[in-house]
């Protein structure tokens, strides 16, 4: 079962349709036990009036800046079975509505954060996935056309950026025609090769 407020996805569920729901008028029956659910989103802001059912407690450091989360989604609480504990993820935009940072919470496991940061043209340029023993940095570059070129990996330390502590983890070739001809990974060619015919259906 799926549920909409204004076009935008609420919730996922498991229940099915009752009598009084009718598509024409827009009558819809929207469970507040959460038990009828596996996935629900809230959007705009985080209260009890924008959210189907009251789940949604936001992490330590989620009001301390802006997080510019109006007419978008603000978080999204999941889980794959009826009776498993719910999962978070927590979503932070910048002013031009681009996701800055997501705080993702899985049940029995530590917070974990990922942390975006974009080119002037609103790509991905690095990646920084948690802090200390988990900390991961991922850098994004792109060619002349915008098509990924390659994603390097950062082994220095979690308090600089320099560019001699990355490494290529995978790289991307492309035909005249945008389509991926090499994929290699860690510096040598352990990934594919693509080859094309004039439908541009690979060979």
């Amino acid at each position: 079962m799926l549920r909409y407020s204004l076009n935008r996805l609420s919730g996922i569920g498991e229940y099915i349709f009752q009598p009084s729901d009718n598509p024409d008028n827009g009558n819809q029956f929207e469970s507040s036990d959460q038990q009828d659910y596996l996935a629900v989103n809230v959007y705009d802001t985080i209260t009890i009036e924008n959210s189907l059912i009251n789940v949604f407690t936001p992490p330590n450091g989620y009001y301390d800046m802006p997080n510019y989360t109006k007419g978008r989604l603000a978080a999204t609480a999941f889980r794959t079975r009826q009776s498993d504990n719910w999962n978070y993820k927590y979503y932070r935009y910048d002013e031009r509505g681009r996701v800055k940072k997501m705080w993702l919470m899985l049940d029995g496991l530590e917070l974990k954060t990922v942390n975006y940061e974009y080119n002037s043209q609103d790509m991905v340029k690095s990646l920084n996935y948690n802090s200390g023993a988990d900390f991961k940095r991922y850098r994004y570059r792109y060619n002349n056309a915008g098509r990924l070129q390659a994603v390097d990996t950062y082994e220095g330390p979690e308090s600089s950026d320099d560019p001699l502590f990355y490494q290529s983890f995978t790289d991307y070739e492309y035909n005249p025609n945008s389509f991926i001809v090499t994929n290699n990974f860690l510096g040598c060619f352990t990934g594919s090769s693509l080859g094309f015919f004039y439908r541009r259906v690979p060979a």
